[in-house]
């Protein structure tokens, strides 16, 4: 069986079930730019280590390479449940080393983002604003349900870490006056980013890079790791031990000094 064919008929029809929306579009953006045009029309018992090494080390990008390997991989899982290979060829292959990134954009950005959201439409830019002033993930903002928010506390029934609260500003409430139920559901944020970065001279930015300002601006506030880790949603202090050499002794403690050093 080809590989097209084995994505289109078998994969995508299980495995996207169990993804989320934009998790699927960004599974069939790698499909489409990296896996398809190479193995697109290959037989998957054709499929070797050794060939598929040599597109993941052809891929210019380290995190680029890694992100289509990983989605290869689960397509080969599914390949061997179904008996359509017999062993998994990407098992072996090691994956790029990474550096994590520490991206906090600056006051100038901050005011360069604000600029160029101003030409979206309207919910695009509260989009973009609450996850400034939220420090949630992307995600997170897609899926909030306002009709769980209590006292400025909304509960996200399905985020990265299971079920966890999401503390709403005054100025986060303000902007989500104008909603009810679940606004953002329709949002593609990959696109919405792109037209923000199209209208910027932003480099190497990412629409995550608002979570990690968040944080920062809460340390250099005066808030201590445990705080800001509750604020961002982290299951384990691990997570928020990157932001330590950022904090120092002054500030206020409270979510609405993070969100009004944002504007």
């Amino acid at each position: 069986m080809k590989m097209k064919t084995f994505y289109e008929s078998d994969y995508k029809p299980i495995h996207f079930k169990k993804l989320k929306p934009n998790t699927i579009k960004q599974y069939e953006y790698v499909w489409r730019k990296y896996i398809q045009p190479e193995f697109g029309e290959s037989s998957l018992r054709q499929l070797s280590t050794r060939m598929i090494e040599r597109w993941h080390s052809s891929i210019p990008t380290p995190v680029a390479a890694n992100r289509a390997l990983s989605v290869l991989s689960s397509i080969l899982k599914y390949a061997v449940k179904y008996n359509e290979i017999d062993e998994h060829p990407v098992k072996n292959i090691s994956y790029n080393k990474e550096n994590k990134r520490e991206r906090y954009y600056t006051s100038d950005e901050l005011k360069d983002i604000g600029k160029a959201i101003s030409s979206l439409s309207q919910i695009e830019q509260d989009y973009i604003e609450l996850c400034k002033l939220t420090g949630a993930r992307p995600s997170e903002i897609v899926e909030l349900n306002l009709n769980t928010v209590i006292a400025g506390v909304a509960t996200l029934s399905d985020s990265k870490t299971g079920e966890r609260k999401l503390y709403l500003s005054d100025l986060a409430l303000l902007v989500l006056s104008k909603y009810e139920g679940i606004p953002f559901a329709g949002i593609d944020y990959i696109s919405v980013w792109r037209k923000v970065l199209r209208r910027t001279n932003l480099d190497n930015a990412q629409l995550y890079d608002l979570r990690h300002t968040f944080a920062s601006h809460g340390l250099k506030s005066g808030m201590d790791l445990h705080k800001i880790g509750k604020l961002l949603g982290h299951s384990s202090t691990n997570s928020t031990q990157r932001y330590a050499h950022l904090m120092d002794d002054d500030g206020i403690d409270s979510v609405n000094v993070i969100s009004e050093s944002l504007q």
